[in-house]
């Protein structure tokens, strides 16, 4: 039973056995190595530290190269974010699908995200047979800049 259990784990991981994590028959979570530098890819808003976007890349967005190219790492990642959700277990998480995450690897990630891909790469996903899905702007208005807070609390009472 064990068996079968993972071996259909990992084909929903797709590709992704390098982060199978025999120790406790699951998947092994992406998570940060420190709370300071703390960045989330624009594409899928995985949570990591710049360093660890640097030297990894984006575990759910290898096709954008982010260890390679720094300035692209620089370009589709942000550090204005808000609220972050801890992923585990993708097929059995509500809240996974609740924020369209089930398909990507466990780790933490931003609900929401100031900030879009930049256009030239959204073309060139766009462009990709078959096209490559990416998340749109998913922020409150507060993150952006032209609300300043005094207004944002005013508008609340």
């Amino acid at each position: 039973y064990q068996r079968r259990v993972r071996d259909s784990r990992c084909a929903a991981m797709e590709g992704t056995a390098e982060y199978w994590d025999d120790e406790d028959d699951g998947p092994r979570a992406v998570v940060p190595s420190d709370m300071k530098s703390l960045r989330a890819c624009l594409r899928c808003y995985l949570i990591k530290t710049d360093a660890q976007f640097a030297v990894q890349g984006c575990e759910n967005c290898e096709f954008l190269e982010y260890a390679r190219d720094r300035e692209k790492m620089w370009r589709c990642t942000t550090s204005t974010f808000e609220g972050v959700v801890s992923m585990i277990t993708p097929d059995d998480s509500w809240v996974a699908r609740w924020q369209g995450i089930k398909d990507c690897v466990p780790g933490c990630y931003a609900l929401h995200a100031k900030g879009e891909l930049p256009e030239d790469v959204r073309e060139e996903l766009d462009g990709s047979d078959p096209p490559i899905p990416f998340r749109q702007a998913q922020r409150p208005q507060h993150l952006d800049d032209n609300v300043d807070r005094g207004e944002r609390y005013e508008s609340m009472y």
